[in-house]
């Protein structure tokens, strides 16, 4: 017996973000993003791009009156000097 239509419908009524939160997701990113561009931040950008389950669309929607998050990933080019820590 498949239940591919009742499990599509838990996807989307409960385990996955709504659009609203994906649209201020997106929203929120982009203001982040121009920050860094416009800051003194000395290193430059190669690209951002979403990570983990952001990337994967796997942002698991939270409890009532619990936030989420989402991870970006910032490419820069090498700075001389800098080294990993």
């Amino acid at each position: 017996m498949k239940l591919i239509t009742h499990f599509n419908d838990f996807l989307r009524d409960t385990v996955n973000l709504n659009q609203t939160r994906v649209t201020l997701l997106e929203d929120s990113i982009e203001v982040i993003k121009t920050f860094i561009k416009n800051s003194d931040w000395r290193p430059e950008i190669i690209e951002f791009k979403p990570q983990g389950s952001w990337a994967h669309k796997t942002i698991i929607k939270p409890l009532t009156g619990y936030p989420f998050d989402a991870d970006l990933i910032v490419y820069v080019k090498p700075v001389d000097g800098w080294g990993a820590k």
